[in-house]
């Protein structure tokens, strides 16, 4: 399986999100930063005594992965961590979004 871009829709988590963005609108400004948001699980305002939030963002993989979201609410700083539940392999020498570098084709073709 060779892909032509890096991007995947990926579920995350959203661990220590304040109450005022577990809605649909905060949670896509939050996912916003990481990808194109495209569905939360379930419908966030209806959550209680939870901080967290599961969403599936669409994420470009060539760019470096955000692990923290440090957004500033009410004049406090806030840090939310982001858990990927998936990432996709990559591999350094060729590139593709398919496989590692450890068992890369186009590597192994070329030793001698």
């Amino acid at each position: 399986m060779d892909f032509s871009n890096a991007l995947f829709p990926v579920w995350i988590k959203l661990k220590h999100v304040p109450m005022e963005l577990l809605t649909k609108e905060g949670l896509s400004y939050l996912s916003s930063v990481i990808g194109k948001p495209l569905h939360a699980d379930q419908d966030c305002s209806k959550i209680f005594k939870s901080d967290c939030a599961i969403v599936c963002v669409n994420v470009d993989f060539s760019k470096p992965l955000l692990y923290k979201l440090k957004p500033d609410i009410n004049g406090e700083a806030v840090v939310i961590d982001i858990i990927f539940s998936w990432k996709p392999s990559h591999c350094e020498f060729c590139k593709c979004w398919d496989h590692h570098e450890l068992t890369c084709p186009v590597k192994r073709s070329t030793k001698v």
